[in-house]
């Protein structure tokens, strides 16, 4: 079985062997395995396609030899049985043989594993990949990188509102911070974490995400602060004073 992480730091190795063998390939051969594993409808694709993807900028005679020397390129570093094709038309790769950590992260999410789902999640899809002389496979890459990030902090934010439902705050406090290394920017996020180092005792530290949310803000948009987020360090920093409005 060979191991392809696509989300983070890009590795294509050997899970058999240990210590896992690392396989070298070219980037425009790291690009043609992550479209024909990650693309959607999943399963074979078009040759025509991948032509468009990776070779627009060659004739069809030319792209085509390139793809037919790109899949050739596969096979010989992953194994024969790796590149499945249908005729002169479409192609696959055997994901029985290739376990794929961005298929992994969405079939976790289906099952509504979100604590796997998590775990896979490394940063960024193809992270650090340029293809030259490829402006739809970036916009590709874009498109999935944007979607799984999303899947991703949606999946964070599940898990810690689901903690805090649950009186587990410490851990709702650790999926509220993974969150906001994502996403420093938004007041919602600012406030369930916020919220919960409140209740896990750590006011101080909840007043710390407020100002440093108003400084990301301030600094990078030229914003004004958030006025929930300013109204809930009120609260934690006076709590006597929501008590009284309370009553």
């Amino acid at each position: 079985m060979l191991e392809f992480r696509t989300l983070g730091e890009i590795t294509l190795r050997r899970s058999a062997e240990p210590p896992p063998a690392s396989v070298s390939v070219q980037p425009k051969l790291v690009a043609l395995l992550s479209y024909l594993l990650v693309a959607y409808p999943r399963g074979l694709h078009r040759r025509d396609t991948l032509l468009g993807l990776l070779w627009a900028e060659h004739d069809e005679q030319h792209a085509r030899a390139a793809l037919r020397q790109a899949l050739h390129g596969l096979r010989r570093a992953l194994g024969a049985d790796v590149v499945i094709t249908r005729g002169d038309a479409d192609v696959a790769v055997d994901t029985e043989r290739v376990w794929c950590d961005a298929l992994a992260f969405e079939q976790a999410l289906e099952r509504r594993e979100r604590r796997r789902a998590a775990r896979l999640y490394c940063g960024p899809f193809l992270r650090g990949l340029h293809v030259p002389d490829a402006p739809d496979f970036d916009a590709w890459v874009e498109s999935m990188r944007d979607r799984l990030g999303r899947e991703y902090a949606a999946a964070l934010e599940a898990l810690a509102r689901e903690a805090m439902e649950e009186g587990e705050t410490l851990r709702a406090v650790e999926w509220w911070r993974q969150l906001w290394d994502v996403d420093p920017y938004s007041a919602r996020v600012a406030m369930g974490l916020m919220e919960a180092l409140e209740q896990a005792g750590e006011r101080c530290a909840a007043l710390r995400v407020a100002e440093r949310h108003t400084e990301l803000l301030e600094r990078v948009f030229e914003a004004d602060p958030d006025r929930g987020v300013q109204e809930l360090a009120e609260r934690i920093r006076h709590p006597s004073r929501g008590r009284d409005a309370e009553r």
